[in-house]
This record gives structure tokens, C-alpha cells and sequence, in this order.
């Protein structure tokens, strides 16, 4: 009699073992038929309104240059017509490169003002290959800050610690002197990923400040002050897309999501005004750069789909002046 009623369990476990590995598999195709056709749909908008764009999203280039363009800019031979060089840099975290396109002469423009003086470009998230890393929050513009990958400087998700020996382009400039502020209100920033950094600039006098606000309304706040303060370059990066898309969506058709990039190039606009109202304006040369960590997919990101690992990047200046050469990313 046991060993009929063991007999019988185990057949019971197979069957459920065995069902659980066909509906999985059954799953599987479902989800990859879905997102096939979702980045079909997605590369479809992509191709109806990438004329905004300089280059196409085939020949994205790599996140990694927002460092180097940051770098040369503030290297001493670089001609800035006897003005002093200043920077003003704002991250829209977790938007989607089609999105700056869709709405691109939306009524606060900071994007397409910004790209009118410079250009809008394609660039990739997630590592030189697909998989690379992760398309996450610290991964991204840890990867725009030190110009490396996170198999390099130590951040492949947002659980890690920037290495030391990759320092991010905000201790460098310190380094060298230039008054420089990083604005946000994802902690993980302060935290975590640049804790060592910011522990090395406080032992080292760097002039560098790290503000963690409750809000994208206090790293706005912030950054505007740092602007009026006179500091030499300004980073901030905006939470209103990325914790939107969570919520509700990363999708161009969800209107919350679009009323958070607004609201970004509402705070990316006014910022910029304030930039061009400073006293010393016309005596300083300004860098400016509108860009994102990665997009999104769903309700999260992390993935390689191109909804995920498609983002921009937006620049007043001639690129080809601060990075005479790039290796494009096949995708």
C-alpha cells in the first residue's frame, strides 16, 4: 500500500513538473512574439521621426562619450574663445530615445534648443554588447561618468560601488580645480555608487558638492542655485520618467509618461534661462548636455530589448570639435 501511494505521488509530481516546463516554454514564445512585436512598433516610430536625430539608432554611439565629450571640453587646449568654460548637464533618467523625437517642438524645447546650436544623437545603454550590463539606473550614467563600461569601473547593476581607479568625470574636474555639484534624489547615488568618491573629495578638499533632495522639485532647486552660485559645472539628473514608467508605463502612448518629459524639459528649459541670465554670461563658454541613462519597457528596464537600450544624447556644441572620432555601435 506505501508503495502505491508513493507510486501515485510521484507520478502526481511528474505531471506537475512536466506541465510547469511546458507552460513555461509555452510562456517563453508568448513573451518573445510579444516584445518582438512591440520593438517592431517601437522601431517603426523610431524610423517615422528620427529626422530630429544627426545620426540613425543603427549607428548609435556608445553612452561611455558623454565622458570624453565632458573631458575635452575642459582640457586646456581646447578654444573657448577666451571665455571660461562652464557646464550644465541634465539627465532625464529612464527615458526613451523616441520620445525627445515625438515631442520635440514641444513649448519649453530645452531638447531642440539645445540640439539646434549642437545636435540630437542616437547613443546605446547596457554595455557594448547586447547584455553587457544592466540597463539600470547606476550602470547608465555610471557608464557617461567615467566613460568605461561597468565590466571596467566595478557598476554593472545598482547594487555596486563605483571602483576607485575609474574615478567619474565630477571627482576629475574637482581634481582640477573647477567648482563643480551633482544634484539628484535617488539615493542610491550618494549612498552607494559614489559614496568612496564622496568621501575622497570631503578628506581631499575637493570643491565639490553632493546634494541628495526629497524631489526632482529640490535637485531643480539645487541646480538653479549652483547656477546662480557661479559653480563651474553642474550635474542633475531628473527621476519624473523613470518613476512614471514604473508606475504606469515607459510608452509614448501613455500620457503620464510624456507629462513627465515635459515637466523634465520644463526644469531642463528654465534651467538654461537661467544659464543665459547669469551677469557673466557673455564672458563664459557653456557646455550643455540633455541626456538619458537608458529606457524602458513595460513597467521596468533592465533588459536588452531597444526600448530599453535606446537612449540620447543632446549637445549645444559641434561634436566633432570635442570628439573628433567615435566607433559606432551596430545594433
Amino acid at each position: 500500500m506505501e508503495s502505491r501511494k508513493r507510486k501515485i505521488i510521484l507520478s502526481i509530481v511528474t505531471v506537475l513538473m512536466l506541465g510547469g516546463i511546458i507552460w513555461g516554454s509555452i510562456f517563453g514564445i508568448i513573451q518573445d512574439i510579444r516584445i518582438r512585436k512591440d520593438s517592431g512598433e517601437y522601431l517603426q516610430a523610431v524610423l517615422e521621426n528620427c529626422s530630429v536625430y544627426q545620426n540613425t539608432y543603427t549607428e548609435a554611439m556608445p553612452q561611455t562619450i558623454t565622458h570624453d565629450v565632458i573631458r575635452n571640453f575642459f582640457r586646456s587646449g581646447y578654444d573657448h574663445g577666451g571665455k571660461t568654460p562652464k557646464l550644465l548637464y541634465i539627465g532625464y533618467d529612464g527615458c526613451q530615445a523616441v520620445i525627445p523625437a515625438l515631442h520635440f517642438d514641444n513649448e519649453f524645447g530645452a531638447i531642440k534648443e539645445t540640439a539646434s546650436q549642437g545636435g540630437l544623437y542616437f547613443t546605446i545603454a547596457g554595455g557594448q554588447k547586447k547584455g553587457g550590463q544592466n540597463t539600470s539606473t547606476a550602470p547608465g550614467w555610471a557608464a557617461m561618468f567615467t566613460g568605461v563600461w561597468g565590466t571596467e569601473n566595478g557598476v554593472t547593476g545598482n547594487t555596486n560601488v563605483l571602483n576607485e581607479k575609474t574615478r567619474s568625470i565630477i571627482y576629475t574636474l574637482g581634481e582640477q580645480g573647477f567648482v563643480s555639484s551633482f544634484s539628484v534624489s535617488w539615493s542610491v547615488h550618494i549612498k552607494l555608487t559614489y559614496k568612496k568618491e564622496i568621501v575622497a573629495a570631503a578628506k581631499n578638499g575637493l570643491p565639490l558638492t553632493y546634494r541628495l533632495n526629497q524631489s526632482d522639485d529640490g535637485t531643480f532647486a539645487s541646480m538653479r542655485a549652483r547656477i546662480e552660485a557661479g559653480d563651474d559645472a553642474i550635474f542633475g539628473i531628473l527621476e519624473c520618467t523613470d518613476h512614471t514608467g514604473h508606475q504606469s508605463g515607459f510608452s509614448r502612448s501613455n500620457p503620464a509618461y510624456v507629462h513627465a518629459f515635459l515637466y523634465g524639459e520644463e526644469c531642463a528649459s528654465a534651467l538654461i534661462d537661467t544659464v543665459k541670465s547669469r551677469p557673466t554670461y557673455d564672458r563664459e563658454d557653456w557646455l550643455i548636455i540633455i541626456t538619458s541613462d537608458h529606457g524602458g519597457y513595460g513597467l521596468s528596464h533592465g533588459g536588452i530589448t531597444i526600448m530599453e537600450r535606446l537612449t540620447f544624447f543632446s549637445i549645444n556644441k559641434d561634436l566633432s570639435s570635442l570628439l573628433p572620432f567615435y566607433q559606432p555601435v551596430k545594433i
